[in-house]
């Protein structure tokens, strides 16, 4: 559906929908495969198809896919190795009688949906990244039980295998001095802040789309079926499938408007016409549930013309010149002026991001800015809509190698991880002895 959501963090949902680089799926061979066995521990099988379901959660987890159908294979080999490590670790657990709480499986399921819904910013959005892999949601709910299971019972394990793993400070040095060469930089982190004008579509369009929705309203009161006109003419694609399903959602889900009207509905109620920046909505009440509503609606966008987005990228570029002369304070402006209403009034601040998870186009803008200036008015386009931003680069950070004199912290971690690692490696070598293991 469109972004009537309402984000619940400073880096808003059109950095994480408009910004942050896409994922999809990795491209695979059209041709269908049947399932085989790849690999056998003590009892266990671990089939292809268990391999491509962990691969599917590795992308939509790590935001990242191959690129091509070698890197697809390596990232395969990759895990497969891992599922190896894990299985055998597993049969350890069970001699050892370790075993993982419903409630503890619960709580890292949960954790994790919340994570991932996050980064799509919607439900809809995750539900169609999905979909390109043939997956419901109670799919992938399945899935991660599975996963997060063997993830608590490895770690009970391995806990009481090592317990905490400390390293001396001649340890860093030595860590330090052996691998300085291949130690990554530190992550440029910049911190933004924006002004956001979105095209106002004029008045004559305005009142059609208005005309339209009352209309449909009227038919609602005359008993027409409400998910059958969501079907045939809400312009919002995904929900009007479903008949213009959202399903269940608390408050802070949507945005504000659109939940304000929502709430205040009971079982069976239709709203009036309700207009946020994507357009008219009717909104019918299906049920209540403690603090969760079951919505359905129907959405007659507001589209925008090329004149309107032309008004806005000068109105935009006006302010723009302002705050360069001096007659404008950014802060200022972006309190008086954008349209994004979880930033503005906090002087339009996007709190800080990795500059690597920005789109190209934004990173763009923003490698050529020094600290404290701002951009050009830049497009931003999702799901038909379009917005203007001012992007100002309050500071920059990072970038740099790390270094014993200014890194210590970091590269002990990266030292204790590493000593980790190396006594995990032996331990699973020594495992793999104990308990059948068969590669195909």
């Amino acid at each position: 559906m469109f972004s009537i959501q309402n984000p619940k963090s400073k880096i808003q949902n059109f950095i994480l929908a408009l910004l942050l680089l896409p994922i999809g799926p990795p491209a695979v061979s059209g041709q269908e495969v049947l399932d085989r066995i790849v690999a056998v521990v003590e009892n266990e099988v671990i089939l292809q198809s268990d391999l491509d379901e962990a691969t599917q959660l590795w992308v939509l987890q790590s935001q990242q896919r191959p690129r091509s159908q070698d890197e697809y294979a390596a990232l395969q080999r990759q895990l497969l190795h891992q599922m190896i490590d894990g299985k055998v670790v597993i049969a350890a657990a069970r001699r050892d009688s370790l075993q993982a709480t419903a409630d503890q499986v619960d709580a890292a399921v949960k954790q994790e949906v919340e994570r991932v819904q996050q980064q799509f910013g919607t439900l809809e959005a995750l539900e169609q990244e999905l979909a390109k892999y043939g997956l419901a949601v109670r799919d992938w709910h399945r899935m991660l039980r599975k996963q997060k299971e063997e993830e608590i019972i490895q770690r009970r394990l391995e806990e009481k295998q090592f317990g905490t793993v400390r390293v001396t400070g001649t340890e860093v040095e030595q860590f330090y001095a052996t691998y300085k060469d291949s130690i990554p930089a530190r992550p440029t982190m910049v911190t933004l802040s924006h002004i956001m004008m979105t095209p106002q579509p004029g008045e004559e369009l305005a009142q059609k789309a208005l005309a339209r929705i009352q209309d449909l309203q009227q038919r609602v009161k005359a008993g027409a079926d409400f998910a059958e006109l969501a079907g045939q003419y809400s312009e919002d694609i995904a929900s009007a499938q479903k008949g213009g399903d959202l399903g269940f959602f608390s408050k802070g889900t949507f945005m504000p408007e659109f939940e304000e009207a929502a709430l205040a509905l009971q079982p069976g109620q239709v709203s009036e016409a309700v207009k946020t920046p994507y357009g008219y909505h009717l909104i019918k009440m299906e049920a209540k549930s403690g603090d969760q509503a079951h919505v359905r609606h129907i959405l007659i966008q507001l589209q925008a013309t090329p004149d309107d987005e032309r008004r806005a990228r000068e109105n935009l570029s006006f302010l723009g010149q302002r705050i360069v002369d001096g007659r404008e304070n950014f802060t200022d402006a972006a309190r008086k002026y954008s349209e994004d209403t979880t930033s503005n009034n906090e002087g339009g601040s996007l709190g800080t991001i990795p500059l690597d998870q920005l789109q190209p186009q934004i990173r763009e803008v923003i490698d050529r800015l020094k600290d404290g200036e701002i951009s050009e008015p830049v497009k931003l386009e999702s799901e038909g809509k379009s917005t203007y931003h001012l992007f100002k680069l309050e500071n920059r950070t990072g970038g740099k190698p790390l270094t014993i004199e200014d890194g210590w912290d970091d590269i002990a971690k990266l030292a204790r991880n590493h000593k980790w690692q190396t006594e995990r490696r032996r331990w699973l070598d020594a495992l793999r002895h104990e308990v059948y293991v068969e590669e195909q």
